[in-house]
């Protein structure tokens, strides 16, 4: 039975090989995973004239949100945009991504985040740039409110979101459905950026060539290890947009993101349009623009085509909102 050992042996000498690198991989690479990049969040001041609202999430946290008007009352309301802020952000934004939207005759759902603004706040939770199971919750809630509002029973519904807005929106649109167009800007995958940001991370060290020799599914698993300790040590789940993405199938989406974004990379956007599958626009790479900056550069190409993809939903709107969902 001498061989037996020898098998036994191997495989342990294996083993011994692939975890002690896994391990050491892992505890270098979790720190740099939960370091919260600078984005320099944009927040602004509350506007006159709203409909303030209060939802509750299926956890019990109250979320405070407004209703802004669109611009030109004397019109009817071409539909209702749902919009989600930013990391860091509050739901007053929206009066300046949204602007053109409001010009355009859209009414504007807008809402804070746990953790943000007015919103409560979930005990023991540090809100970070990640998505996590709670801002899911959180734009569901809001989604479904919007489905009860009697005066857009008949009118387009959109969700719009930037960075992790863009993230809550995606995942909550594919899940809940009902949802005619889906506008992302700035939006990123957790395990595609780990991956992505790992390779890179190591050419600086080891080799290019070296690098191409470690199987991708080999990376990819590895990496997933990193996140799930991090879940664990923060009590989060975070969201992997590669299994969401697919669920926005026929559902119109208009992804945007920075040439010049260092964090989100062009080709992170369009892996993500690629899963979406037809139904999502060609990603609109912006020159010269960062994360979260591609209204900045391009003020006036951004809000046309914002108006010109929302307004589509209104000569294809694929069905009413019927049913009215509960809030809670």
């Amino acid at each position: 039975m001498d061989w037996l050992w020898y098998i036994l042996i191997a495989v342990a000498v294996l083993a011994v090989l692939d975890i002690v690198p896994r391990a050491i991989v892992v505890w270098l690479a979790l720190p740099i995973f939960e370091q919260k990049p600078s984005f320099n969040p944009h927040t602004a001041e509350p506007r006159p004239g709203t409909s303030p609202f209060q939802v509750t999430t299926t956890d019990g946290r109250t979320l405070v949100g407004d209703v802004i008007p669109r611009n030109d009352s004397d019109q009817p309301a071409r539909g209702l945009v749902i919009f989600c802020h930013e990391y860091g952000g509050n739901r007053w934004t929206a009066c300046d991504y949204a602007a053109g939207l409001l010009d355009d005759g859209w009414d504007v759902l807008t809402f804070d985040f746990r953790n943000h603004g007015d919103s409560d706040s979930e005990p023991n939770y540090v809100p970070v740039h990640w998505l996590t199971e709670f801002e899911v919750r959180d734009t569901i809630a809001a989604l479904r409110y919007a489905k009860t509002l009697d005066e857009y029973a008949d009118k387009p519904l959109c969700i719009y979101g930037v960075s992790r807005g863009a993230n809550a929106g995606m995942t909550a649109a594919g899940r809940e459905g009902g949802v005619d167009r889906v506008i992302a800007d700035g939006a990123f995958s957790i395990d595609t950026m780990i991956v992505y940001y790992t390779l890179h991370w190591c050419e600086l060290y080891v080799p290019r060539k070296w690098v191409e020799m470690i199987p991708k599914w080999h990376l990819r698993e590895t990496m997933k290890l990193v996140r799930i300790l991090s879940q664990w040590r923060h009590g989060v789940k975070y969201v992997v947009a590669e299994k969401e993405l697919p669920k926005l199938k026929g559902t119109p989406t208009l992804m945007i993101t920075g040439e010049r974004d260092t964090y989100v990379a062009p080709e992170i956007a369009q892996g993500m349009a690629k899963r979406i599958g037809d139904s999502c626009e060609p990603v609109w790479v912006v020159p010269k623009a960062k994360h979260n900056l591609a209204r900045v550069v391009a003020k006036e190409e951004y809000e046309t085509r914002l108006r010109d993809f929302c307004a589509e939903a209104c000569e294809t709107r694929q069905e009413p909102m019927t049913e009215a969902a509960t809030t809670t």
